[in-house]
């Protein structure tokens, strides 16, 4: 052919949808798509195939997306994330600030100059949050990231030797 001419202001785009998450996913659900290096697009699932592939048992999953500034390509990997469920929760904090101490999950919450233990009882978590049910109020600082270091000193501050 001497031209081809294609549109793509508009792309689909198909995940590949394994079947542990199968179940899980539907039509409608809300999509966050990343290409490497690109802003993530967010789009709904409008189709999802009734077969299998045969080598990898996956099933296509197709969202349609704008792409108006033309950054994603046709063949380009991709990566999607699925949002399977939302609520709404009065606190989370990070996945990251958790620790364990004495057989509590914990924090450790700014006092003043100084950091504190925090034990709490949680509830729903995903990849990146829980809930905090109790121990801990709404505003209070919390260290979210190498707590494992505050956890450390208390630790070794705390130790005994007994001879």
């Amino acid at each position: 052919p001497l031209f081809i001419i294609a549109d793509l202001s508009q792309v689909w785009v198909e995940l590949d949808v394994f079947g542990r998450n199968l179940n899980r996913v539907r039509q409608g659900q809300t999509v966050v798509v990343e290409a490497l290096n690109e802003q993530p697009v967010s789009g709904t699932i409008s189709w999802i195939s009734p077969l299998a592939a045969h080598a990898s048992q996956s099933v296509s999953a197709r969202i349609e997306l704008a792409n108006e500034n033309l950054q994603l390509r046709p063949g380009q990997f991709v990566r999607g994330q699925v949002t399977i469920s939302e609520q709404n929760v009065p606190l989370v904090v990070q996945l990251s600030a958790l620790q364990t101490f004495r057989d509590f999950d914990v924090v450790f919450a700014k006092y003043g100059e100084t950091y504190e233990v925090r034990m709490l009882t949680l509830g729903k978590r995903d990849d990146q949050w829980v809930e905090v049910i109790a121990g801990l109020k709404p505003g209070v600082e919390y260290v979210t990231g190498n707590s494992y270091l505050i956890k450390a000193d208390i630790e070794k501050s705390g130790a005994s030797h007994d001879h």
